[in-house]
């Protein structure tokens, strides 16, 4: 046995294992096909069995034709063209559902991540907002604002003023400028209140943002990349146009469709063809002992066993025996 020889098991259970891979992914898709229990485990077995039918067809129809049996040979060669076809649209869909699954799932986190990011912005810009509204903020707070309002109303001046309407002289004036500034105190002091509410409120939410915005992935489908840089080869841009893309994402799931049905059903038909020719082989070339074994006695020859000693003895007493020969002998 060659080391070649010892490739051909490996060969077969490889063939076993890829035709196994692309009948579970067929089931698969023959189960999202279905829309009841019964629809989905009815596709599923179909379609697998469609798979094992492309994965030793021509195993069977080697051997038909080999043992003379055209007919049989014909029909599995009809059984494998059929399971072909059916097979490359299981698995172009198969694929073609998972590429757009997987960009539709990366595009929206992709989404997700870029609102993210903007809320981010958005809510740091408003909590400067706020911050620079605080800086003017007046040194009294509203409860003193509103103790010197009182105060005022309380004064002499202000039934004088006719409560700040009408000015009678220079500490008139400035006792309504006082008052004025009160009145704009608490104003201030109660929207800076107002402010600090909504900053804090604000902070809460950015601190939260950032926190999504962290944690969120943005995830970069494999499958768009790869459109896009076969669609650039093929069009020879850096930026091809959808139409490119597109028609590369069908080559893409056309080839994969294809190497499944090859790795199972090809693979499987040349390792069995090898295993035949080496089972011929051994029928056909006899073993060392017989080619080198002496030939048949005819003629009234001798034919003998040069290992055996006892045959060999019994063929010199019968030698000597002969006259003629013994003649020679002496």
């Amino acid at each position: 046995m060659t080391d070649f020889d010892e490739i051909i098991p490996r060969a077969k259970q490889a063939g076993f294992i890829a035709t196994a891979t692309a009948a579970a992914i067929t089931a698969q898709f023959g189960w999202h096909l279905g829309k009841g229990m019964l629809e989905q485990l009815s596709l599923a077995v179909l379609l697998a069995l469609c798979t094992v039918i492309v994965g030793y067809a021509l195993v069977f129809a080697w051997h038909a034709y080999d043992r003379k049996m055209r007919n049989v040979g014909h029909a599995a060669v009809a059984l494998f063209l059929i399971g072909v076809t059916v097979e490359f649209l299981s698995h172009t869909g198969f694929t073609a559902s998972n590429r757009d699954q997987t960009m539709a799932q990366a595009k929206l986190h992709q989404t997700v991540a870029t609102h993210n990011i903007g809320a981010v912005d958005q809510l740091s810009k408003d909590v400067k907002r706020l911050q620079d509204r605080l800086t003017m903020v007046p040194i009294r707070n509203a409860q003193q604002a509103q103790a010197a309002i009182d105060n005022a109303m309380a004064h002499k001046f202000w039934k004088l003023t006719e409560g700040c309407k009408a000015t009678k002289g220079p500490q008139t004036r400035q006792f309504c400028s006082d008052y004025a500034s009160a009145i704009a105190d608490k104003a201030g002091a109660v929207e800076a209140e107002t402010t600090r509410a909504e900053l804090k409120q604000a902070q809460a939410e950015l601190a939260k943002a950032r926190k999504e915005a962290a944690t969120s992935n943005v995830d970069v489908a494999s499958a768009a990349s790869q459109g896009v840089v076969l669609a650039s080869m093929m069009t020879a841009s850096e930026t091809p146009n959808q139409a490119a893309v597109f028609w590369a994402g069908i080559g893409i799931s056309s080839l994969l469709a294809l190497f499944a049905i090859a790795a199972g059903g090809l693979l499987n038909f040349v390792a069995f063809a090898f295993d035949a020719t080496k089972s011929a082989a051994k029928t056909i070339i006899p073993p060392v002992e017989d080619r080198y074994a002496p030939p048949p006695a005819t003629n009234g020859g001798y034919n003998i066993n040069v290992n055996d000693r006892s045959a060999f003895k019994e063929l010199i007493e019968q030698l000597k025996a002969n006259p003629k020969i013994a003649s020679c002998l002496a």
